[in-house]
């Protein structure tokens, strides 16, 4: 797990979510991957935990998440772990869509409960579980620079973020996504759209019908 004893802070995080961007940046902060009590090591680029828990001894810590649009999030991640390399010139947007929908379907189907109490490695596309208490301090991907100056032992004149260990995937993100498999992503993250402000409906830049916008929430 990441922790600051200096700073008494844990920071959660999930694949995806600019972590080697802010491990970076945490690094100059006395942050550390904590392996186990005897095995520590100087938080890098290289080098955190995505394992999300609370030490014994970190209970009055102040925590720090990071998140991510839930639908961007996971696209990211498919990106990452398919077999294919999507990012070639010669692979086709549809081929993509296809089979990157088949994956959502196929995760994303699974009853809501089964789904959330996994322990795989699917716990890296899941909303936060066993959240403590609520997180004194989120950092957005989407607002990296300014979250990451909010942390109170951060100078903002001084923080650097090197962007050149982000990803830019921005044409794989919007209008990828079918409806329905929006749909269920959105039902799964519903706490993270609604607690960190995220559009439920940024899968598509297409205009949606009000008829339409209420069926995705509600039906």
């Amino acid at each position: 797990m990441n922790v600051s004893h200096e700073h008494r802070m844990v920071w959660w995080t999930k694949p995806n979510m600019g972590e080697k961007v802010i491990a970076s940046s945490l690094k100059d902060h006395n942050f550390h991957n904590f392996v186990d009590r005897l095995e520590t090591n100087p938080l890098s680029k290289h080098n955190f935990s995505l394992r999300n828990e609370i030490p014994e001894n970190c209970q009055n810590y102040l925590l720090t998440i990071s998140v991510r649009n839930p639908y961007f999030q996971i696209i990211n991640y498919y990106l990452d772990v398919s077999v294919y390399n999507w990012k070639l010139k010669t692979v086709s947007m549809d081929n993509f869509k296809g089979k990157m929908n088949k994956w959502v379907k196929e995760i994303f189907s699974v009853q809501k409960e089964v789904l959330l109490d996994t322990n795989n490695l699917l716990q890296g596309i899941l909303p936060y579980r066993n959240l403590p208490y609520t997180p004194h301090f989120v950092l957005k991907y989407e607002n990296m620079f300014d979250d990451l100056s909010k942390l109170p032992f951060i100078d903002r004149e001084n923080l650097f973020l090197n962007e050149n260990l982000m990803v830019d995937n921005s044409r794989f993100e919007v209008n990828t996504l079918t409806f329905e498999n929006a749909q269920l992503i959105y039902k799964i993250h519903k706490k993270t759209f609604e607690d960190f402000g995220y559009d439920p409906f940024s899968f598509t830049n297409q205009e949606l019908t009000l008829k339409q916008k209420v069926d995705f929430i509600h039906t």
